[in-house]
């Protein structure tokens, strides 16, 4: 197998290995070889503990070397001398021992070294690097130079006479015996790139790369540390960790994070990538497999990845993992097994979500990560290093720790730090010890500046009594804390408390714990851009120091916010990365998500895509972005925890994907589901759900949105329903819907739902729009369905529909079984809930259905339409079976609710239908309208006329019918009815079709005999006009005929074939007919005597009815004892009684005067003023017209009615044609 490197990650070749473990130490030093001939490398001692290399077969700019043995001792140091010239020295060991370098490895010079041994390299713990340049160690078998140029170190041979350009990538081949391996316990730290390459590679300590690092195993890469030895590894640009069978990593006790970049940060393997350890990367973060697609990750105690750029990984299995970056992030399928336990008080500020739950965060997008690359640390355990003005340091009194100082109180140390990479904020934190304190009567002042930039602390000491009487000196405490307080002492809690990194220390006994060292734990961010940063550390007092006062710092740590991701960040051109489609920055996608019971919580700057199945056992699930789209293409189930979408753009559910948040076990509460966004699309068998089980409280489902909520239903009958439900299966409280947005929209078999299957009521719909479309079957509906044999009457949910500009249910399904619908029902037992539509304008069209309903033991619930401007019923579905339809009915023996429609327009036309009836044993609703104008014209298709109906068709009695208007139009076969019946019609049948629609539910028989009474209608109007067969009814075909009143304070016209009857026993059986009565003191009641217009009260068995009219005059109309094929007033009966006709005239002149004889130029008769109808506001005037314009006498029969002008239409109605021949009194 080949490697080539130029200081950045290789392309794989080929190769087999096996694993070769160190043998025993070899104490022999640095030994040349004589493989070079005259220009072998040669040793000089400078001294007992230094060694010069000097030499070496010089080609071009590089420099050879070959040694037989290559070890340098502990406290020893072997430097490389570079000569002029030389850019790159290589060295290799042909004898059959590993190296150890137990001391120093350095390079005179600026020239970088390659160090091969196939036999193994062991770096100690006190091992060190000085080179400026770069290092490469390995355990390949030789180099592979420009040109084929082979330098081996199992073959050794001297380099040809050639000039060798250094620069190019330089080949690592590792072929026969199994490949050595490489461990480090020590510190190794380059200026340029380093690059560890062996069979394997053991790691603990410290690498520190000022360009790259590369780690890379044939085998595994293992990587250790311990809490006296915290592993850290920092690259400045990129850093690449490759282990082609697997990598294990367990690094977590580097208070920072043990795995940093300013570049790229790669894990690459074939095997499992185990990662407990913290990550920052300053470019993108990827976990990938040997072909650059995306790898499998498993972390058993603590993972945390911060990125600049893009993050990537495939399945990962492990605790609580926390992923943050300022790109975009994508994952494979994501396993939570449990909470992270190891994570360190106030380390993360997620720190309580990650350690007391199996929680996932993700975030993508950041401005700002919450983990920021750190640019400088130091726990002084090794050397000061050049930064520090100081380099004195010491150990805590017992607990042997290390820190800078012992420093009296008039020093000032100070940390110089440069080529910092961009950013706009930077934070310093460290730990602080005053140790042996004494503050005596002056203050002891403790500062911490940068010059020419801000004060971050500066404080004095105090002291207080501890409670110990031992304790040899009492501790000091920084001024900012406050030792009368209970929760926060830190002078009397001691460093315990006041150390967020949990050191302890003691003087003397255990009773006398914390007595000695104050050890206080700092942090500050502050504004900060510059390339260079200096931090001026000083204690001093105002007059002479005290001797027995001293401070030190620990755990220096120097952090800088990055700026966004940028060209300027470092890019791979090997491997190449496969990914599935292009990302954007500040994107999330992700795979299968599980955990048992912690939140879930991605968040992202732009798209947000989830491909697998996400699911929490109770956690909380929250997806959110700034920007972008959140596209969920598989379940999310949080099985009890909140569930929460937050898109400022679009949220796109697809086809078949299910959002649950029910607590599926039945021992809590349900969760709700909060959906937040500028739009919302549910495609087809998308669904929003939640359900009560048992005693406990029911999540609800919330949707708001800016623009527009979109329902996609299938139109195949076989297909599940999409939409939004929430369902109470037990006895507990149940969860609401509320949906609020510009436009909502609902298609095909869309639903949103409310029900109740068990004692528990349904929840609540509210529904806060400008425009509600429903349509092609869809339907919104709270329901109860309770069996008769569980406790609790399980009350339906109330629904409300508030559209600020309109609300339209149009259709039916294309099968045309099923109708568009806004509905509340009672199914089995338990009260329907109430429905209430406010809207300027509501249209029901083309089959559509807006009612509340009652099937068996139930009350139907009320149905008001308020603040209504037009309301518009029109039409039925193609094949005429369902017609549009506002209703109020019952099937069941409970009373239907009350229909009450409130509106300055009623159009109800070409079938549709307005309705509060019973076809069972309950007593029909009231239906009241009150509207100025009413229009009710023309039938369906189907022949089923348009009109407004409370009717009987079972043993109820219908409901009271009452109209309030200023005009009233009936025409073309529409009417106004109250009848009972024992046909079902139309109207019958799309009921039980309506509440077959419901699984689980049989319809009831309708009974062949009637035996509910007929209601009565109550008419309030200035004018009502009667055309074509138009109808006012109040028959029964076998029981007591209703009662109609009409109030009319201008004028009644019958045209056409029209009647007003209350006539019992149209099917030829018993039943009394009902009163008519007419009260129109000021107006007048008009017909055409050939038009068979009638006013009948009539029986058949039974006792005809009574007739009372008050008017000013009747023209056309004949009182007669039987009807005629002219116009009649009848209250006959052919078996029974007939009944009575009065008639009360308001004027005192004869009839007959104006019947008589009319002349032949047109009459203008005075009405009296103020008899107004519709929209006018003109004096009521009537004209007499005779035919062709004159009449001869009272025989000469008059011309049809002519249309008289419209009343004004309103602008918005969906209706077309005429608003109706309206005479304007």
């Amino acid at each position: 197998m080949t490697y080539y490197t130029s200081f950045l990650p290789w392309s794989l070749l080929s190769s087999t290995f096996c694993l070769l473990t160190l043998g025993e130490p070899v104490f022999a030093q640095i030994v040349p070889d004589n493989s070079l001939g005259n220009e072998q490398s040669v040793v000089t001692s400078v001294n007992s503990q230094l060694e010069q290399i000097t030499g070496g077969a010089t080609r071009g700019s590089a420099l050879f070397h070959s040694f037989l043995e290559f070890n340098i001792n502990e406290g020893n140091a072997a430097y490389f001398v570079n000569p002029i010239a030389i850019e790159t020295i290589f060295s290799r060991v042909t004898g059959n021992n590993p190296s150890e370098i137990l001391g120093t490895l350095g390079v005179l010079g600026e020239a970088d070294l390659y160090l091969i041994n196939p036999n193994g390299i062991l770096f100690g713990p006190n091992a060190q690097l000085d080179i400026k340049g770069s290092f490469v160690a390995s355990t390949a078998n030789s180099l592979v130079l420009p040109n084929g140029i082979d330098f081996s170190a199992t073959n050794p041979q001297t380099p040809p006479l050639l000039e060798i350009d250094a620069d190019v990538s330089i080949g690592l081949v590792f072929e026969g015996g199994p490949p050595g391996d490489i461990v480090n316990a020590g510190s190794l730290a380059v200026g340029e790139d380093l690059q560890l390459v062996a069979g394997n590679l053991d790691l603990q300590g410290e690498l520190v790369a000022g360009n790259n690092l590369v780690l890379l195993a044939e085998d595994t890469v293992k990587i250790r540390d311990s809490e006296v030895e915290p592993f850290s590894a920092v690259a400045g640009s990129n850093f690449l960790v490759q282990g082609n069978q697997g990598i294990d990593i367990l690094a977590l006790n580097h208070p920072q994070a043990a795995f940093q970049s300013g570049g790229n940060l790669i894990m690459m393997s074939d095997g499992i990538i185990s990662g407990d350890a913290r990550f920052i990367s300053g470019g993108n973060f990827l976990l990938l497999n040997l072909a650059g697609e995306p790898g499998e990750f498993v972390s058993y105690y603590d993972p945390i990845i911060s990125s600049v750029g893009d993050v990537v990984l495939g399945d990962y299995t492990g605790v609580a993992l926390k992923i943050e970056s300022m790109g975009s992030i994508q994952t494979g399928d994501i396993t939570i097994t449990g909470p992270d336990t190891i994570l360190a008080d106030g380390s993360d500020p997620d720190i309580d979500i990650l350690k007391s739950s199996p929680a996932l965060i993700i975030r993508a997008g950041l401005e700002e990560l919450q983990n920021a690359p750190t640019v400088y640390w130091n726990d002084f355990t090794g050397n000061v290093s050049s930064e520090w003005s100081s380099q004195k340091t010491n150990i805590t009194p017992e607990g042997n720790r290390s820190f800078l100082g012992q420093l009296d109180n008039s020093s000032t140390v100070s940390l110089q730090l440069s080529d910092l990479p961009a950013h706009n904020q930077a934070t310093i934190s460290f730990d602080l010890f005053i140790i042996r304190s004494w503050d005596g009567n002056e203050p002891d002042i403790w500062e911490l500046s940068i010059p020419g930039g801000p004060k971050l602390l500066r404080t004095t000491f105090s002291n207080v009594d501890f409670p110990v009487p031992s304790s040899p000196k009492p501790q000091s405490y920084p001024s900012q804390y406050s030792p009368a307080s209970i929760t926060n002492q830190p002078a009397r809690t001691g460093t315990v408390e006041n150390n967020s990194l949990g050191y302890n220390f003691f003087f003397g006994s255990i009773q006398q714990r914390k007595a000695v060292d104050s050890v206080y734990h700092f942090s500050f961010p502050f504004a900060h851009s510059d390339s260079s940063l200096q931090f001026d550390f000083s204690a001093s007092k105002s007059r002479a120091p005290i001797s027995d006062e001293s401070w030190g710092l620990d755990n220096v740590n120097v952090s800088v916010e990055p700026v966004a991701p940028s060209d300027l960040i470092p890019s791979l051109s090997n491997p190449n990365l496969t990914f599935p489609g292009s990302v954007s920055p500040g994107t999330i996608t992700t795979g299968r998500i599980s955990t048992p019971g912690g939140p879930i919580i991605l968040e992202a700057t732009s798209d947000i895509t989830t491909n697998g199945l996400i699911r929490s056992q109770g956690g909380d699930i929250d997806i959110s972005n700034r920007s972008g789209d959140i596209n969920l293409r598989a379940n999310i189930i949080s099985d009890g925890g909140e569930i929460t979408l937050n898109s400022r753009e679009e949220i796109l559910v697809a086809a078949g994907v299910t959002v649950d948040a029910t607590n599926q076990s039945g021992k809590g509460d349900g969760g709700d589901i909060n959906i937040t966004g500028r739009s919302l699309l549910m495609n087809e068998e998308a669904r929003f759900r939640t359900r009560v089980i048992g005693n406990n409280q029911g999540g609800s489902i919330n949707v708001a949105t800016s623009e527009s909520f979109t329902i996609l239903g299938s139109a195949s009958v076989n297909s599940d329903s999409s939409g939004l439900f929430a369902t109470n299966d037990g006895s507990g409280a149940p969860g609401k819907i509320v949906v609020k947005t510009p436009e909502l929209l609902l298609q095909g078999r869309a639903r949103i739902i409310t029900s109740t299957f068990a004692g528990g009521d349904a929840g609540e719909i509210m529904i806060d729009v400008a425009r509600l479309r429903v349509e092609d079957g869809a339907r919104i509906s709270a329901l109860t369905s309770v069996p008769v044999a569980i406790p609790g009457d399980g009350k339906g949910g109330e629904l409300t529909v508030i559209a600020s500009e309109l609300v339209e249910v149009r259709g039916t399904s294309d099968d045309e079984i099923l109708p568009s619908a806004i509905s509340t029902g009672s199914l089995r037992n338990g009260d329907a809930g109430n429905l209430t539509i406010d809207t300027p304008r509501l249209f029901v069209l083309d089959g559509g259905v807006v009612n509340t309903s009652t099937l068996e033991a139930g009350k139907g619930g009320n149905l008001t339409i308020q603040n209504a401007r037009l309301v518009e019923v029109s039409g039925a579905s193609k094949n005429g079976r369902i017609a549009s339809t506002i209703s109020t009915d019952t099937t069941g023996r409970d009373p239907a609710g009350n229909l009450t429609i409130n509106t300055d327009r009623l159009v109800v036309r070409d079938g549709g239908i307005v309705s509060a009836s019973t076809l069972g044993k309950g007593e029909g609703g009231d239906l009241i309208v009150n509207a100025p104008v009413i229009e009710l014209r023309g039938s369906g298709s189907n022949g089923f006329a348009s009109g407004l109906y409370a009717q009987a068709f079972a043993g109820g009695n219908g409901g009271e019918l009452i109209v309030n208007t200023q005009g009233l139009t009936i025409q073309d076969s529409a009417r106004i009815t109250v009848s009972a019946s024992q046909t079902p019609n139309i109207q019958t049948d799309q009921i039980l079709r309506l509440l077959n629609a419901f699984p689980g539910i049989s319809s009831p028989t309708i009974p062949n005999q009637v035996t509910g009474n007929a209601g009565n209608i109550r008419v309030t109007a200035d004018s009502i006009l009667l055309n074509n067969q138009g109808a006012i009814i109040a028959q029964t075909e076998s029981s007591e005929g209703g009662n109609i009143d009409l109030f009319v304070s201008c004028l009644l016209l019958l045209r056409n074939n029209s009647q007003i009857s209350t006539t019992a026993g149209t099917a030829q059986a018993g039943g009394n007919g009902g009163n008519i009565t007419i009260d129109a003191p000021k107006g007048f009641i008009i017909a055409f005597p050939g038009e068979d217009s009638d006013i009948t009260a009539n029986a058949f068995e039974g006792n005809g009815g009574r007739v009372n009219i008050s008017t000013q005059a009747i023209f056309g109309l004949e009182f007669r004892d039987r009807t005629t094929s002219l116009s009649d007033i009848t209250a006959s009966s052919e078996q029974g009684l007939a009944g009575e006709v009065n008639i009360n005239l308001t004027v005192e002149t004869e009839p007959e005067q104006g019947l008589t004889s009319q002349p032949n130029e047109p009459v203008e008769v005075e009405l009296i003023e103020g008899c107004q109808i519709g929209r006018g506001r003109e004096s009521a005037q009537y004209s007499y017209i005779g035919e062709g314009g004159s009449g001869e006498t009272a025989d000469t029969p008059v011309s049809p009615w002519l249309p008289l002008p419209n009343s004004e239409p309103d602008s918005e109605s969906a209706a077309s044609g005429e608003t109706g021949n309206l005479v304007r009194c």
